[in-house]
């Protein structure tokens, strides 16, 4: 039998967003892909940076989110450490914001459990540096 071992991907880093894009989902939904350069950890990998992708729900758009959703919760999340986002009007230019910053990042759960599978976790900017 083959082992299974845990990830020992980073749960807490600081980084600077370089990279912020609206593109479609592998199943046909809308995603955010957003690349961040870690400062304290080096990035074994082609692109020498983290890669997060936070999707928007299928009931959600641009400039309206779901309450409770993926996207709506790191979007509170956004506005706490940019409070300016607070005054976006719609997710691109909310996330826009980040581009060229530094923050202190963590791992958190978002949105729900579904069909026995845990919520999944992101990448979530706590402070900016």
């Amino acid at each position: 039998m083959v082992e299974r071992k845990e990830s020992s991907g980073l749960t807490e880093f600081k980084g600077k967003v370089v990279f912020v894009e609206k593109e479609e989902g592998i199943e046909g939904g809308t995603q955010f892909h957003l690349k961040i350069e870690p400062s304290d950890v080096a990035i074994k990998g082609k692109t020498g940076v983290l890669h997060e992708w936070i999707p928007l729900s299928h009931s959600s758009s641009d400039d309206a989110v779901a309450k409770g959703s993926v996207m709506d919760l790191y979007l509170r999340q956004v506005e706490i450490v940019v409070p300016a986002a607070k005054k976006a009007v719609s997710v691109t230019a909310a996330l826009e914001l980040l581009k060229g910053k530094s923050f202190q990042w963590q791992k958190m759960e978002l949105g729900r459990a579904y069909q026995g599978n845990a919520a999944r976790q992101y990448s979530v900017p706590v402070k900016s540096l």
